[in-house]
């Protein structure tokens, strides 16, 4: 018997009794009709077009983080050793009044306990990593 996977939205073949007893009372899969398969095809092509979509946006963002210098500023010592690390929340917030939302899993920071500058790594889902500047500053 012939399905339509709901989580998927594959089209598969599996045995009839796996279907009728498993899948179907379970809305697993629904069956591959005309019309099923038709939606599927049409939903399948709209979630193609939004992750092209998405991968050109973030593609842009990247190019723009790249780009980007963050200043972060910290209470120092006169030597410019930092009396607490810079969080991930702090360059994350200087990103936002810089207009770029990114979430917390994008980021990946080095311990930061010095004044200067320092990089930090931005990853965004299907795209190359790309290297953020981080200013940190006496406050």
């Amino acid at each position: 018997m012939q399905v339509i996977m709901m989580a998927t939205g594959q089209l598969k073949t599996v045995p009839d009794g796996y279907a009728r007893n498993y899948l179907l009372p379970n809305k697993l899969a629904t069956a591959a009709t005309a019309e099923n398969v038709t939606q599927a095809e049409s939903k399948q092509a709209q979630t193609q077009a939004d992750l092209a979509t998405q991968t050109k946006r973030y593609a842009q963002l990247m190019d723009h983080i790249a780009q980007t210098t963050v200043q972060v500023s910290a209470k120092a010592n006169d030597q410019g050793k930092l009396f607490a690390t810079v969080h991930q929340d702090a360059v994350l917030a200087a990103l936002s009044k810089e207009q770029i939302v990114l979430p917390a899993t994008a980021l990946t920071l080095p311990t930061i306990k010095q004044l200067g500058e320092h990089s930090a790594t931005v990853q965004l889902p299907g795209q190359t990593a790309v290297n953020l500047k981080i200013n940190v500053v006496a406050a």
